[in-house]
């Protein structure tokens, strides 16, 4: 397909859509009835304009290229790129597309000028809007994590510290217990002392016994506190020892 074969197919598809837009919004002449062109553009028409100006901005580059090219063979015949039957063609191209053009700038730009502005406005709040939220979401995230943080430290610390007492209080309790029995065993072993110093005061007074028969009570007492001491002599005395009965 030819550069001007191209530019040609761009162009029907413009005056295709320059007809939408003529028909939807130039005024019908008919003044018993609303014309479309009063009612403010909808998101549709907005679209089929945004089409159109793209169309007559594409077109545009081949006219203006083809221009050229006429102005250089205009100056210059051995540089002309086209014959006289393509001249032609390329010229009509050139007028209806500056026909169009002349409409465009004239009528349908100054129709649609305000609503695109209003558009990109629009759009343009709409962006801010998005950034702004997703700039919200973002700090929200970070606050929620940081109090996640601080919950999550406070309650380790909480941990920590209820295990602290928890092992304190088994530590004391161990403590304690280890003391009770320390204590108990001290008990047993002062009894089995007192036991073997019975037993030993006992042996005592029945060896003496043995030996003198005929000793009285008052010898044996005095005997008691020479050789096993007051304190042995005093359990002697006040019937202490389990024994003391059977050997008096």
């Amino acid at each position: 397909m030819t550069e001007f074969k191209k530019a040609e197919d761009l162009f029907d598809r413009l005056l295709q859509a320059h007809e939408t837009l003529v028909i939807n919004h130039l005024p019908k002449g008919n003044s018993n009835s609303s014309s479309r062109d009063e009612l403010p553009p909808s998101k549709e028409d907005l679209q089929q304009y945004n089409n159109f100006e793209n169309l007559i901005n594409q077109c545009g580059d081949y006219i203006l290229k083809f221009k050229k090219r006429l102005l250089d063979a205009s100056k210059n015949p051995d540089v002309a790129v086209y014959g006289p039957k393509m001249k032609t063609n390329v010229e009509g191209l050139i007028e209806r597309y500056e026909q169009v053009y002349e409409q465009y700038q004239d009528i349908i730009q100054p129709l649609f000028e305000h609503a695109v502005l209003e558009e990109k406005d629009r759009l343009r709040r709409e962006e801010e809007r998005r950034q702004k939220d997703k700039k919200d979401a973002i700090e929200k995230d970070v606050e929620q994590k940081a109090q996640w943080a601080a919950h999550f430290d406070k309650t380790r610390k909480e941990m920590e510290r209820a295990q602290q007492e928890r092992e304190a209080a088994e530590k004391e309790r161990a403590d304690a217990q280890d003391a009770e029995l320390i204590a108990k065993r001290r008990e047993e072993e002062i009894r089995i002392l007192s036991m073997d110093e019975d037993t030993k005061i006992c042996t005592s007074i029945r060896e003496m016994l043995e030996d003198n028969t005929s000793m009285t009570i008052a010898e044996l007492r005095m005997h008691l506190v020479h050789d096993l001491g007051p304190k042995s002599y005093l359990n002697v005395y006040h019937g202490n020892l389990g024994g003391w009965r059977k050997v008096a």
